[in-house]
């Protein structure tokens, strides 16, 4: 059966005017904390922390207001941001191929003044045609040469 898309208009419509309505109301809500927040003074948060007993975390001190604010630090000239990700699709008993993809992609960004950018993606397909290690992992112990499939959780692990 196709997606009726005169449906799904209706719905994202309807989806549209509620989240007009919850904006308004989050903004007063907001407006409502930061009133308390600026009105509160600096002993009643430390007041509050103290008198709480059998709280199962510790809790911040509060050593000014709760609305003090400071200027920020200024940002060094040069500087370098890194990240890296991965996902994954598992096997799917139904193809053709037993096969699963691990997939880690990364960036690293440098600023200031030798601008540079560096993006990478590295796909990796195992499958029984796989050099290495393909569908099945062995278990790692001298005395034991269990096999494993690898799919579900150990692909995640993986």
């Amino acid at each position: 059966m196709g997606l009726d898309l005169a449906q799904t208009f209706q719905q994202l419509e309807n989806l549209a005017q509620r989240q007009g309505s919850t904006r308004e109301e989050r903004a007063h809500r907001l407006a409502e904390a930061l009133q308390a927040m600026h009105n509160a003074e600096s002993s009643t948060p430390k007041s509050k922390l103290q008198s709480s007993e059998g709280r199962p975390f510790m809790a911040a001190g509060v050593v000014e207001g709760i609305a003090a604010r400071y200027a920020p630090v200024q940002a060094p000239q040069d500087f370098c941001v890194v990240s890296v990700d991965g996902s994954h699709i598992d096997v799917d008993r139904h193809m053709p191929v037993r096969s699963y993809l691990i997939n880690i992609g990364g960036c690293s960004l440098t600023y200031g003044s030798n601008p540079n950018a560096h993006l990478f993606s590295h796909p990796y397909l195992y499958s029984e045609a796989s050099k290495g290690e393909g569908l099945y992992m062995t278990n790692p112990a001298p005395e034991t040469k269990e096999e494993m499939a690898v799919e579900g959780p150990l692909v995640g692990l993986k």
